[in-house]
């Protein structure tokens, strides 16, 4: 999963954990990220539009 580092609400260093304002099951059925492609602008799009997120 992959998830904008501007949709962060908090970041915890004690717990390692990033805070999103999201639930857990909309991040799970987020679009799918290959972790070999590159993240181009019509991912990016998908990935805004997924989640009402302006670009």
């Amino acid at each position: 999963m992959l998830i904008s580092p501007l949709w962060a609400s908090s970041v915890s260093w004690e717990e390692g954990a990033v805070h999103v304002d999201m639930s857990r099951q909309s991040i799970r059925e987020s679009p799918e990220w290959d972790p070999s492609a590159s993240v181009n602008r019509e991912y990016e799009s998908c990935l805004c539009d997924f989640y009402g997120r302006p670009i």
